[in-house]
């Protein structure tokens, strides 16, 4: 329900923001469509995230639906084309949305009955004054409804013995309220109208940029090796156990250890391979001693690919380790004496994988030497796609685990093999986005800022030194928008839809390669599919609907379903080919099917408890972050990995959001235009989802603030603006930079970060 109430909050402040930008001609110049659009997402969307809808809420959802025809109809227009002012104005009351989710009855005949009120109280002014109607008024019913839905939540949240106190306040928006209404009453003959008269900005054509110069190129070699340096600067070492002694349940799953005398051994390390959760027996006998005593009984070793640590705190010449599983493969055994040396049994030559490496035994254990998070999940799966066998994890596509593979194909299977794309793809994200600024910008200086911010952005650094998918994803999400914005150009400059055809193809292929690496490449797919016919419809409006504009269409048509379904298909059930030498036995078509239809069910009713877990809402304000990895080092020092949004991309992201929404309803700027439908279609979805997720599913909006940043930077018209956002966010990056790589600090600096109670670094 708390996920509910922050929609309708969002939805609040919208709504307050759009009439402010309206105030003028509320009613008079809304689209009948967006009126409906805004119904629709106001009262559907918060429907669909309740767990369960009761017969009153439906009753209310028919009486609100009921009242907003009624008062449209009412107060319309002679153009049936927009939207009567009561229906828009009631859209807006944020108190007929919490009746509706809510259920109580009694909520929703206040709302009904007010509404006819203030109906009513317009026609009755209207009959006595012609030029002194109840929308003199509006501001106070805006004010005084926000008001009281603020109450209405917080006494909701806080309990009912907390809820008299709220009435303080709210009485004292009530009596302001009539105050002023008062005022209007009493001197409506001297009274400069708060509603002026005025057209809106006519729409904007989209900014269609330019090319490149070399200084643009020098620039973006520049950022792109400052941020190479810093993603690649010890991302994963190189030299970790390799040689494997593979253990069976046939009679060779016992290693007897003859350490030549008595010694103190504080641990045994053992440094797994390809299988996790192996089962494993240690035991001990001291020198002279027939008798062996059971240390360890069938205990789990569950980390692969890393070091896992067994305690002893024996003294023992002989030690004994029984696998107790069908098979495992250990790649290296260390033995540590109380002093914290090495001891290297005599008999070690008996196997030689096991002892061959001690040298790549850390003093400390870090992100550095293994793997973190799900690093376990898609590195594993690298491992299977390059050596044929049945793939670890199967809930994403395929494509973002293939391309971990040339990691580990190159560089072997450690650390830095598998992260190595993933830094790859972040790096090249920076590019990207230097491009996509200066084509809506023109500006070299806005170019800069964009990429700037994004080098500092602490998730793009932090998930690009991480072996998951989400960098992979976002890069291919960031191309088909940057591909989408250059279509949208094209229309707007009247470019031949046949010079658009390759531009389709690449949108195309990009968005196929985001869904084949992660499903919610779907989500930003659906934006560009809405960017689209936004920018079509207008088009072929200007060009009129001939006989020529009907053959430019057929033949659009027959590109867009080659370049947006035929060609996204194909990469998609092309990705499954490495998986295929698993399945001999199916068919690529019957693997593709069976595992889509697994991944579907799968994300359906993954719901889980976990510490880090992060509802949608919490992202909007970074407050719960994902600490991918916390070690201690040294007394007193710790090695910290976190993900989380940069303060300023995030807070400062949510004021461009706002900002974004005026240049789109008020100045009609295309580009805001864009920016928004992008940043609303890969977040909404989330309002909606109910499985357990994280604050990393939120980069792909992260990548768009960005943009938004630097495009409200370029309206302020000043250049101290882009300067101020790049100095900042330069130094907050240095401030932060060691807890997002892992690089060993003081704890109590990790401690010092710690902004809010939820933030955990060390």
């Amino acid at each position: 329900m708390v996920s509910i109430y922050c929609v309708l909050a969002i939805y609040s402040t919208i709504g307050a923001l759009v009439y402010g930008m309206y105030r003028h001609q509320i009613g008079e110049e809304v689209l009948r469509l967006k009126g409906w659009g805004l119904y629709a997402l106001s009262r559907i969307v918060p429907l669909l995230m309740l767990t369960g809808r009761s017969g009153a809420v439906w009753l209310n959802l028919a009486l609100d639906l009921a009242v907003f025809l009624l008062l449209d109809r009412l107060t319309a227009s002679k153009d049936r084309r927009l939207l009567g002012r009561g229906g828009i104005l009631y859209t807006l009351n944020p108190v007929a949305l919490l009746a509706v989710v809510s259920g109580q009855a009694g909520l929703m005949a206040a709302v009904c009955l007010s509404a006819v009120l203030l109906l009513l109280l317009e026609r009755g002014m209207k009959r006595r004054n012609a030029s002194f109607a109840a929308i003199e008024f509006y501001p106070e019913y805006v004010c005084l409804s926000h008001g009281m839905f603020y109450c209405l939540i917080a006494g909701e949240r806080l309990g009912q013995q907390a809820f008299p106190a709220l009435l303080l306040p709210m009485g004292v928006v009530a009596i302001l309220t009539a105050v002023c209404a008062a005022r209007k009453l009493l001197n409506r003959r001297k009274m400069t109208r708060w509603f002026r008269g005025g057209e809106f900005a006519a729409e904007a054509a989209l900014p269609s940029g330019r090319k490149p110069t070399g200084r643009d190129l020098a620039f973006m070699a520049v950022l792109t090796a400052v941020f190479a340096l810093a993603v690649f600067k010890d991302l994963g070492s190189l030299a970790v156990p390799e040689t494997n002694c593979h253990l069976e349940r046939d009679g060779t799953n016992e290693i007897l250890l003859d350490l030549g005398r008595n010694v103190e051994l504080d641990r045994l390390e053992i440094y797994l391979g390809y299988q996790k959760d192996r089962a494993v027996s240690v035991s001990y006998a001291p020198s002279g001693s027939s008798e062996w005593t059971l240390l360890h009984s069938k205990t789990n070793v569950k980390r692969c690919y890393e070091w896992n640590k067994l305690d002893m705190g024996v003294t023992a010449r002989y030690v004994g380790i029984v696998s107790m599983s069908e098979s495992a493969d250990l790649l290296e055994i260390v033995l540590l004496n109380t002093d914290g040396e090495r001891v290297i049994p005599l008999n070690a030559s008996s196997y030689p994988a096991l002892f061959d490496e001690q040298d790549r035994y850390p003093e400390y254990q870090t992100y550095f030497h293994r793997m973190i998070f799900d690093e376990s999940h898609y590195g594993r799966t690298a491992y299977d796609v390059i050596h044929g066998q049945e793939p670890t994890e199967v809930t994403h596509p395929p494509l973002g685990k293939v391309l971990t593979g040339a990691g580990v194909w190159l560089f072997g299977m450690n650390p830095f093999g598998w992260r190595f794309m993933s830094a790859l793809f972040g790096t090249l994200m920076v590019p990207l986005m230097y491009l996509f600024a200066l084509r809506f910008s023109g500006r070299t200086a806005v170019a800069v800022t964009a990429a700037v911010l994004l080098c500092t952005e602490f998730m793009h650094l932090a998930l690009s030194r991480l072996s998951t998918l989400d960098t992979i994803a976002s890069f291919f999400i960031l191309l088909m928008l940057y591909w989408m914005y250059r279509f949208a150009v094209g229309l707007e400059q009247g470019t031949p839809m046949r010079q658009q055809y390759p531009v389709l193809l690449l949108c195309g292929c990009a968005m196929g390669c985001a869904v084949a690496t992660k499903f919610t490449g779907v989500y930003a797919a659906a934006g560009a599919a809405v960017l689209f016919f936004l920018h079509l419809i207008p088009y072929c409006r200007k060009r009129g609907w001939n006989r020529e504009m009907r053959r430019e269409l057929g033949e659009l048509f027959l590109v867009c379903v080659g370049s947006f379904v035929a060609v996204p298909l194909a990469i998609y059930a092309l990705s499954y080919l490495p998986f295929s030498r698993a399945y001999p036995d199916m068919t690529l078509f019957e693997i593709v099917v069976e595992n889509t239809k697994y991944m579907l069910s799968y994300h359906a009713g993954a719901v889980f408890d976990h510490t880090y877990a992060s509802p949608w809402y919490t992202w909007l304000l970074d407050l719960r972050p994902l600490p991918d990895a916390i070690n201690r080092t040294r007394e007193g020092y710790v090695s910290t990995q976190v993900t989380l949004g940069h303060p300023l991309v995030v807070f400062g992201g949510l004021a461009a959001l706002v900002h974004q929404f005026y240049l789109w309803l008020c100045r009609k700027d295309l580009t805001a235009r864009f920016l928004t439908i992008a940043y609303l279609s890969m977040l909404m979805p989330w309002w909606v989802i109910r499985r357990t997720v994280f604050i990393y599913h939120y980069f792909g909006c992260i990548l768009v603030l960005v943009l938004m940043l630097a495009h409200s930077a370029q309206q302020s018209g000043r250049k101290r603006t882009l300067a101020a956002l790049a100095v900042v966010s330069c130094l907050l990056f240095a401030l932060f930079y060691p807890v997002l790589t892992g690089t060993e600090v003081p704890a109590a600096y990790a401690e010092m970060l710690e902004w809010f109670d939820s933030w955990a670094f060390a």
